[in-house]
């Protein structure tokens, strides 16, 4: 954060700030310090802000590493074949010393600092040593990796740049390789180059057809306007003679045309002129196109060179950034804030001393006990607790008892007395009296009516029994993580042994409820008399007969 404000407010800039302005005398420390941010923010993944970065993409063995090494001075990983097998961050920084100094950093590999003319041994290190490509994975050590090597150089004279220099694009797996090379090349490049942020620098040969270049057909899917692609021609020295003029056509848009951007032609070292110094290879660059027959005669000067290249990649980088900047303050500024918001809701440092630390579980104890008894009993708020919560469950189950009790008028329930009794025709005690199993088994089918509303309200009572203890528990041990979640085991366990015991007692009940008969005095001695039955005349028909039962059931 500290950083981010830092870079921000020497920049000052708004969006509508120009390049050409932002570049004007004296920016060089600005721009280190935004890219610098850019760099760590991007290592944080800050959520919600794609961060400007130029992605370097092109068609295996295009030139791409040959390309970076003409802007940054050092020697990268070179061969045939898909040499770069993890994306590889370069950032380049300017620096008053007169030597060159660069470092590489991955996750789970250690860090290697040294000298620019180590950099390409200590990145084929880093590249064995990465996780994704480890020997002991099968076929791994031939394939790709998302991992990516963080290479920074610090040269005197260096423009401030960063880029992505990605696995080149295979077409068809080689001897040794993953069957899956080509599709993994493919969509690396697809995740990289698709943010609107990400200036797209596409790599390809001059003797090669640009209308079948998978570099340019990606970059024209993510970016079908063309506004951040910009593309650059390498091996102009290995055209066929006489087709020279074609990078004509190219520059002017008449092949593939890249809107905004263009293309850019450079001429790099080869693999038999690696003993020549960069600053040699440069003026051999700069000395070829001047004098060569066809390019020397383009009208397009600027768009030759390793250095134009670069000159303008940092001008449309830097734009970028600076177009940014109050977006990213924005967002940072968000961030921070809820960070310390959290912090603030932490309260004061925690104890170290054993004897405060005990105080404070105390304390910890008793305002979780405080809680659930306000929790139980409602609070001064006037919210309802949970006494009152579970009240209502029971007047709730109160009214389902009742709701299913049987009318003696309704039609359903005498046609149900009607049958039981008929069943037991035969072996009443007296006749015009059903059997006491008639009765027993009503009462019992009554009863068993009501067993699962039953069950249902102890568990939900339970419920509600958890959410109050486990309110409590985050609100009294917030600050302590581990022991909010013991509290919030033990109202777990506590719930659980109660809801048990509550469940057999319920069970226990309603089983005794379907026994209608009992020989306990007590049960039997009750405040008002029992009605009196009188014997029944003998009934003049069966219907009769059964019409008494009936009612009197």
């Amino acid at each position: 954060l500290a950083t981010v404000h830092a870079a921000t407010t020497r920049v000052a800039v708004n969006p509508t700030t120009a390049a050409s302005e932002f570049l004007g005398l004296g920016t060089r420390p600005r721009v280190r310090a935004l890219l610098d941010a850019n760099e760590k923010l991007r290592r944080l993944q800050l959520q919600g802000f794609d961060f400007p970065r130029i992605v370097v993409i092109g068609d295996q063995s295009a030139g791409k590493s040959s390309v970076l090494e003409a802007i940054s001075g050092v020697q990268l990983l070179r061969g045939t074949g898909v040499v770069t097998r993890a994306p590889i961050e370069l950032r380049l920084s300017n620096s008053q010393e007169t030597t060159c100094k660069a470092s590489v950093e991955a996750d789970g590999v250690p860090g290697w600092e040294g000298p620019c003319e180590s950099v390409g041994e200590a990145l084929n290190a880093t590249m064995r040593a990465l996780p994704g490509l480890k020997p002991s994975q099968r076929g791994a050590r031939r394939g790709i990796t998302e991992d990516i090597v963080h290479l920074r150089v610090t040269a005197p004279g260096a423009p401030e740049l960063t880029l992505v220099d990605l696995p080149g694009l295979a077409r068809v797996a080689t001897e040794g390789q993953r069957p899956d090379v080509p599709e993994l090349t493919r969509r690396l490049s697809k995740t990289f180059i698709e943010p609107s942020q990400s200036i797209v620098l596409v790599v390809c040969a001059c003797n090669a057809d640009l209308a079948t270049a998978e570099a340019l057909r990606l970059a024209a899917e993510a970016d079908p306007d063309g506004e951040r692609t910009v593309g650059v021609l390498t091996k102009p020295d290995l055209m066929d003679p006489g087709t020279e003029s074609s990078v004509q056509d190219i520059l002017r848009g008449k092949v593939v045309k890249l809107e905004r951007h263009g293309y850019f032609v450079v001429r790099n070292r080869g693999q038999l002129s690696r003993n020549v110094t960069q600053g040699q290879a440069l003026t051999d660059e700069a000395q070829y196109f001047s004098t060569h027959s066809i390019f020397g005669k383009l009208a397009q000067r600027g768009r030759f060179g390793a250095p134009a290249l670069a000159q303008y990649l940092a001008e449309v980088l830097q734009d970028a950034i600076a177009r940014d900047v109050p977006e990213a303050r924005r967002l940072v500024d968000s961030k921070e804030r809820d960070v310390i918001a959290k912090l603030q809701a932490l309260g004061d440092a925690a104890d170290v001393d054993p004897s405060k630390k005990r105080a404070r579980l105390v304390r910890v104890a008793t305002d979780f006990a405080q809680m659930v008894q306000e929790a139980c009993s409602g609070r001064s708020d006037g919210e309802r607790g949970l006494t009152a919560d579970v009240l209502a469950l029971y007047r709730g189950f109160d009214a389902d008892v009742r709701s299913r009790a049987p009318s003696r008028n309704a039609s359903s329930y005498s046609a149900r007395v009607r049958e039981a009794v008929a069943e037991t025709r035969g072996r009443e005690a007296f006749y015009g009296f059903p059997s006491a199993q008639v009765f027993a088994g009503l009462v019992a089918d009554l009863v068993d009516d009501v067993r699962a509303p039953a069950e249902r309200v102890v568990s939900d009572v339970r419920a509600r029994v958890l959410v109050a203890g486990r309110a409590a528990a985050a609100v009294s041990a917030r600050r302590f993580p581990a022991l909010r979640k013991k509290l919030e085991e033990l109202v777990g366990d506590v719930a659980s042994e109660k809801y048990e015991a509550a469940k057999d007692s319920v069970a226990l009940f309603l089983d005794a409820q379907r026994h209608p008969f009992a020989q306990d005095l007590l049960v039997s001695e009750e405040p008002t008399p029992r009605p009196s039955f009188r014997p029944q005349s003998r009934p003049t028909s069966s219907n009769d007969a059964f019409e008494g039962q009936v009612d009197f059931v």
